[in-house]
């Protein structure tokens, strides 16, 4: 599946709310880059993060928006 809902973590994590998905297109790096700059553009979120050198991208939404972004090497 492209979207992943993670079923382990903290407690009350925004994953576990139902807040955050971890993103994968499984069509590689340079696919979940176009799908990062969309979300980038086009969408409001809490944050965006570019996971593992690009094997996935963090992506949630919750009110008030950060707009936090990051790229992330290590998870």
């Amino acid at each position: 599946p492209a979207v992943k809902l993670a079923d382990e973590g903290v407690t009350k994590s925004q994953h576990q709310l139902g807040e955050a998905a971890d993103l994968d297109t499984r069509k590689g790096k340079a696919e979940n880059q176009k799908l990062y700059n969309l979300i980038a553009q086009y969408f409001e979120y809490d944050q965006l993060l570019w996971e593992n050198n690009g094997a996935w991208i963090h992506f949630s939404y919750k009110a008030p928006n950060r707009k936090q972004k990051a790229n992330v090497t290590q998870c």
